[in-house]
């Protein structure tokens, strides 16, 4: 799987649907193959992006007595939801994560939209960003188990050099050997603090993301 830095690389194409088309005909979208993996769809008002309808809410209605005749005809806007997910374009992972597992209602029945400067750009899939930051966790897990490798190398490295010093061995080639390793420790120090960082940070947001996914299925 690709390595995803931020929400672009998450963002799918789809036209979104005016709102001021009626319920009956964003309903037919809906059936069309190309938007068969989405929970809802996008509504903008221009390039703006003003809610979602989701396809939960459209078959609650239709399955009513009279819904389609009552609904079919009135715009969409009557009856999308004006509080959906929105997030940059630019945004983390973590952060988008966060995000949505604040305000993400359940069960969920929506994707959430993708903006930049806040203009519609996009629609994403919760369960894509949970396989994305799974992926990262990984992956930054890798990096932290590399950077302890390098930190024990170098630390044997001083470790020899100091023997090799004892023993009066201090030429030019073994002082330079001697001076080395420290900083390369704190260079390598500093790496895995930054990893681990990461890799907190990440987890936490994977961790709280999968949490609230996981209630929500019980």
């Amino acid at each position: 799987m690709e390595t995803v830095q931020n929400i672009s690389s998450l963002s799918l194409s789809v036209a979104p649907v005016s709102a001021k088309d009626t319920v009956s005909d964003v309903a037919e979208k809906f059936l069309a193959k190309e938007y068969s993996q989405f929970l809802s769809l996008p509504a903008v008002d221009g390039t703006t992006p003003v809610g979602t309808i989701s396809r939960y809410g459209l078959m609650n209605i239709f399955i009513r007595l009279y819904g389609r005749e009552l609904y079919g005809k009135r715009p969409v806007r009557e009856l999308m939801n004006p509080r959906s997910l929105v997030i940059e374009i630019d945004e983390t992972l973590p952060r988008a994560s966060q995000h949505i597992t604040e305000n993400i209602q359940f069960p969920v029945t929506e994707d959430y939209i993708v903006t930049q400067n806040g203009a519609y750009r996009g629609l994403g899939i919760v369960i894509d960003l949970l396989k994305a930051m799974e992926h990262q966790v990984a992956r930054h897990s890798d990096d932290l188990s590399e950077a302890y490798q390098q930190l024990q190398s170098s630390q044997s490295q001083l470790v020899r050099s100091e023997k090799m010093a004892s023993l009066g061995q201090m030429v030019a080639g073994v002082a330079h050997e001697i001076n080395t390793p420290p900083g390369y420790i704190r260079n390598n120090v500093d790496l895995v603090k930054t990893v681990f960082s990461d890799l907190h940070t990440l987890t936490e947001a994977y961790a709280d993301l999968s949490q609230a996914l996981a209630s929500d299925s019980i």
